[in-house]
């Protein structure tokens, strides 16, 4: 049986632990909301966007080759948006195994874990970007892989990018996902507008066509990675936040453990003392009838033997 100065180093390990899983929870907690709200906002954006691209779609076909979907047996990059920080699971693993199904791809990783994992499979990242510690932090990394994806394309090394990130689910859980950002799909903003044009007046334009189609073109890879990797750290903050979960259980049920080692072994103590106090007593009961005797046989000597 353990001791009750051990139990107790225990329990107080236990009870600090039980500190930083609770707030790690929060934390994630507080970020999911964070990005669950970002992702909304840039759901309302993209339609936006999407909706500029479609009144231009005709002049979609005169979009750089390197913009347009082509041939399926492109050269292909890879953008695999992954996670720097522990405590998600299999989270970079999945992303890996997704990317084992191409041949050869050019790799721009987000997170150092990731291209670590990537680099076990065999394949080497050509550049590592951290994965954004904020939300704040995003906006600066999507602009520079925009700034990588345009010097992949200068030296016409491919024309196909796509992302691989992990897709947030309304559950709590993730799916790996895989999401071409170039070639366009031409053939998506060409669609009839039908009902879903948000005015009764009629879309029109006054700036030039090339102009407004290559701003409206940056937003949308601008918004595309950037919903990315928005989703990318909502589905990882939301394993972190289900890990904790289960943690907090798991200390407190190991609590309870402790805790009802540690009362057994302190009613064990109280009872060996009061079995103490209990022989203790006992045995001066004892002396007492003797002591008593040695006196009254000294007074009855002394009666016989005046001094």
């Amino acid at each position: 049986m353990k001791s009750r100065e051990k139990l107790q180093h225990q329990l107080d390990a236990m009870h600090d632990l039980q500190g930083i899983v609770t707030m790690m929870k929060t934390l994630s907690g507080a970020n999911i909301r964070q990005y669950e709200n970002a992702s909304r906002t840039l759901e309302k954006y993209s339609s936006n966007i999407e909706l500029g691209l479609r009144v231009l779609g005709n002049e979609l076909q005169k979009a750089p080759a390197s913009t347009r979907r082509g041939s399926n047996n492109m050269p292909t990059g890879l953008i695999v948006f992954g996670t720097d920080y522990g405590l998600c699971g299999r989270f970079n693993e999945h992303l890996t195994k997704l990317a084992l199904a191409q041949e050869n791809p050019r790799i721009l990783s987000v997170g150092v874990r990731t291209a670590n994992y990537l680099r076990e499979a065999g394949f080497d990242s050509e550049e590592v970007f951290p994965a954004p510690a904020s939300l704040g932090k995003t906006s600066e990394l999507i602009q520079l892989l925009l700034l990588a994806i345009d010097q992949w394309q200068e030296r016409q090394e491919f024309m196909q990018v796509d992302i691989l990130f992990n897709h947030y689910l309304p559950d709590g859980a993730y799916r790996p996902v895989r999401q071409t950002l170039l070639p366009i799909d031409t053939e998506r903003f060409r669609r009839p507008l039908g009902n879903t044009w948000p005015s009764r007046n009629l879309p029109g334009y006054s700036l030039p066509v090339s102009l407004l189609f290559g701003d409206l073109l940056r937003q949308y890879f601008f918004i595309t990675l950037f919903s990315a990797c928005v989703e990318s750290q909502t589905s990882e903050h939301s394993t972190r936040f289900r890990t904790m979960l289960n943690a907090e259980e798991n200390i407190k049920n190991r609590l309870e453990e402790i805790t009802t080692d540690f009362r057994r072994v302190r009613q064990a103590e109280i009872t060996d003392e009061l079995m103490e106090v209990v022989a203790g007593f006992e045995a001066s009961q004892q002396q007492e009838p003797e002591s008593h005797h040695e006196n009254i046989s000294r007074e009855q000597e002394a009666n016989i033997h005046p001094s």
